[in-house]
C-alpha cells in the first residue's frame, strides 16, 4: 500500500509539473499578443451631448460655434445628437404642425381662410432638406403616404392615413430622424457625430442616413432599433456602413445580445457619469478618478461626458480640461476611437469550461507544488507563482473579442471561487482530523469566531466576479489613497487578509491559517478572470497585493516573536 501511495504521489507530481510546463509555453505564445493588442488600443473618444451644450451656451449667453471650438481644442472629438420629434421641431420653430383637433378648432373660429392649403394633419416646413427628410421618415420608417405641396419657399406635408382614425403611436413625440441643421453645424466645426436613434418604426431608414461625418451609434432609449424581431436589419446596416456602436458600461439595452454576438468587432466599450451622479457629488476630482479607473482598469475607450446643469460655463470647461489633461498625461490620444482589433472565436463553450477548470485547478496545484519545499518563504513564493501562472493562462484563454468586450460572461464565478478553498481544506487535513473537528464540543467562542469568519468570507465572495456589492466608506478612502500612491490599487482582501495569513500559516505551520490565507490565491485568479482588464494592470495589481501582504505579514510575525521572547524572559 505504501508503494502504491508513493507511485500516486510521483505521478501526481509529474502531472503538476507537466501542467505548469504546458501552461508556461501557452502563456509565452498568447499573452504577448494580447498585451500588444491592448497597448495599441490607446485612443480615447470624449463625446458631449448636443442638448447640454446648447443649453449651457443659452444660459450663459455664449456663442455656440465658439464653445464647440473651445471643447474641440480641449480634447472633445464627437457630439451626440438625439432624434428630433414633432414637438422638438415645433418648439424650435423648424416646423409648424397642425393637428386634426387644432385644424377643426381654427376652422370653427374662422381663423383660417376658406382657400387655405392647411388640412386636418399637416406640417409646414421652410427648410428644403428638413422637408425631404421628414417625407422620407414618414414613408420609409412608418409606411405613411405623404402628399407634398410646394408653396413658395415652404413645403406642406400631408400624412395620409387610410382609416378614419390615426394610429395609436402617432403623436407629437414620434421620432423623425436627425436635424440636418445640427449636423451641418457640427460638420463645419470638424467634430464627428454620434447618432442616437430610437426604436420606432422600421430600422431600415438608418441605411439611407449619410455617414460622412458620423462616428458611430449610441442607442437613444432602452432598446436597440428593430427590437424585437428586426435586429438583423440593424446588423446589416452596421456591416454595410462599417460604423461602430457604443455599449455603455453598467447599462442594458433590450435586443443587444443578438447584436453583440453578430457584430462583436463593431462594438466599443464606453463609460458615462450620469447627471444624477454628478449632482450627488459636485467635486470634479472625485469624478476624475472614476474616469481614470474606467479607462485604465476596464478598457473603456468612449467617454460620454455630461456637464453640470447649475454650474457656470467656465467651471464646466475646467472640469472637462482636468479630465482631458489627465488622460493625455497618462499617454492616451484624444481622438475618434475605432473598435479594438481582438481575435474572434465564436466557439466559446469549450473555452469557458477550460477557463473555469483552470480557475479551480491552479490554486489546488499551488498546494502540491509547495509541499516538497521546507522553508516557509519558499513555500509562500511557490504558491503565489503557481497561482499567477494560472492567472496568466486564463488571460491567454480569454484573448477573444467575445470575452474581452463582456459579450460572453463566465458563469458561476462565485461557485468557482469557493471550490478551491474547500479543496485546500480537505488536502491539508486528514480524514481523522476532519472527523475529530466535526465531533468537537462547540463553545460560544467557537460560534463567535465562526460567525465572524463566515461574515468576512461572505462579503469577499459577494465582492468577487464581474459585479460586486459596492464599497464601505472607510474602504473607499483606503482604495483611493492606494490608487493615488501606487497608480493601480491592490485588492484589499489580498494584502489586508489573505497574503498575511498565508505567510503566517507557513511560518508557524498552522494549517487553518493557510486555509484562510488561500483567499488571496482565489482573489488573484479572480483578478485575471476580468477579461476586460488589461493583463499588465492585473499583474501590477497582483504584485502590489503580494509585497504589501508580505510587509504586513512580516510585521505581524515580528510582533508575535517579540511578545513570545518577552514571555520566555
Amino acid at each position: 500500500m505504501k508503494l502504491n501511495l508513493n507511485k500516486i504521489r510521483k505521478y501526481l507530481e509529474m502531472f503538476v509539473y507537466a501542467v505548469l510546463a504546458v501552461s508556461f509555453i501557452f502563456i509565452i505564445i498568447k499573452v504577448p499578443k494580447r498585451v500588444i493588442s491592448e497597448n495599441k488600443n490607446d485612443e480615447i473618444e470624449i463625446c458631449v451631448d448636443w442638448d447640454e451644450v446648447y443649453d449651457l451656451c443659452y444660459k450663459n449667453d455664449y456663442k455656440l460655434s465658439e464653445f464647440l471650438k473651445r471643447i474641440q481644442a480641449i480634447g472633445v472629438s464627437s457630439v451626440s445628437i438625439q432624434e428630433e420629434t414633432l414637438a422638438s421641431l415645433v418648439t424650435r420653430g423648424r416646423v409648424v404642425y397642425y393637428s386634426k383637433d387644432e385644424y377643426e378648432r381654427m376652422m370653427l373660429l374662422d381663423m383660417l381662410p376658406p382657400a387655405t392649403k392647411i388640412r386636418g394633419i399637416s406640417l409646414v416646413v421652410s427648410d428644403r432638406k428638413l422637408a425631404k427628410q421628414l417625407e422620407s421618415q414618414l414613408k420609409d420608417r412608418y409606411s405613411i403616404t405623404v402628399k407634398t405641396l410646394r408653396l413658395g419657399r415652404r413645403r406642406i406635408l400631408y400624412p395620409v392615413f387610410y382609416s378614419s382614425f390615426r394610429p395609436g403611436w402617432w403623436s407629437e413625440s414620434i421620432p423623425l430622424g436627425f436635424d440636418p441643421e445640427k449636423m451641418s453645424i457640427l460638420n463645419e466645426t470638424g467634430l464627428k457625430i454620434i447618432l442616437r436613434p430610437r426604436n420606432k418604426g422600421n430600422p431600415k431608414w438608418l441605411d439611407g442616413m449619410t455617414t460622412d461625418n458620423v462616428s458611430g451609434y449610441l442607442w437613444g432609449d432602452s432598446e436597440v432599433p428593430g427590437y424585437p424581431g428586426n435586429e438583423k436589419i440593424l446588423i446589416n446596416t452596421l456591416k454595410n456602413n462599417e460604423l461602430k456602436y457604443i455599449d455603455l458600461e453598467f447599462t442594458h439595452f433590450y435586443g443587444d445580445n443578438l447584436l453583440n454576438q453578430s457584430v462583436p468587432q463593431s462594438l466599443v466599450q464606453g463609460h458615462v457619469i450620469t447627471n444624477q451622479e454628478l449632482e450627488k457629488n459636485r467635486n470634479d476630482k472625485y469624478h476624475l478618478f472614476r474616469w481614470i479607473r474606467a479607462v485604465k482598469e476596464r478598457s473603456n475607450r468612449f467617454l460620454l461626458f455630461h456637464f453640470w446643469k447649475n454650474k457656470p460655463l467656465e467651471d464646466n470647461l475646467d472640469y472637462l480640461r482636468l479630465v482631458a489633461k489627465k488622460l493625455k498625461d497618462m499617454g492616451y490620444t484624444l481622438d475618434i476611437v475605432s473598435p479594438p482589433d481582438y481575435p474572434l472565436c465564436k466557439k466559446t463553450k469549450s473555452s469557458v469550461l477550460i477557463i473555469l477548470a483552470c480557475a479551480v485547478l491552479f490554486p489546488i496545484l499551488a498546494v502540491y507544488a509547495a509541499k516538497k519545499f521546507q522553508h516557509f518563504f519558499v513555500k509562500y513564493i511557490i504558491v503565489n507563482a503557481t497561482t499567477i501562472i494560472g492567472g496568466l493562462l486564463i488571460s491567454a484563454l480569454l484573448y477573444n473579442v467575445l470575452f474581452m468586450k463582456k459579450i460572453v460572461l463566465l458563469p458561476s464565478v462565485k461557485l468557482v471561487m469557493i471550490i478551491p478553498l474547500i479543496a485546500v481544506f480537505i488536502i491539508l487535513f486528514t480524514f481523522e482530523e476532519l472527523k475529530k473537528l466535526w465531533f468537537m464540543q462547540v463553545r460560544m467562542s467557537h460560534v463567535f469566531i465562526f460567525l465572524m469568519l463566515f461574515l468576512i468570507f461572505g462579503i469577499m465572495m459577494l465582492r468577487s466576479g464581474n459585479y460586486n456589492i459596492g464599497y464601505f466608506f472607510l474602504e473607499e478612502n483606503i482604495r483611493q489613497f492606494l490608487e493615488n500612491v501606487l497608480g493601480i490599487r491592490p485588492r484589499s482582501k489580498e494584502f489586508l487578509f489573505g497574503q498575511p495569513l498565508l505567510l503566517l500559516g507557513f511560518y508557524f505551520k498552522k494549517r487553518y491559517l493557510i486555509c484562510l490565507g488561500f483567499i488571496s490565491q482565489v482573489s488573484i485568479i479572480n483578478t485575471f478572470l476580468h477579461a476586460h482588464s488589461p493583463v499588465v494592470v492585473s499583474l501590477v495589481r497582483t504584485f502590489h497585493g503580494l509585497w504589501l501582504g508580505l510587509f504586513i505579514g512580516f510585521m505581524i510575525i515580528g510582533i508575535i516573536e517579540l511578545i513570545n521572547k518577552k514571555r520566555n524572559e
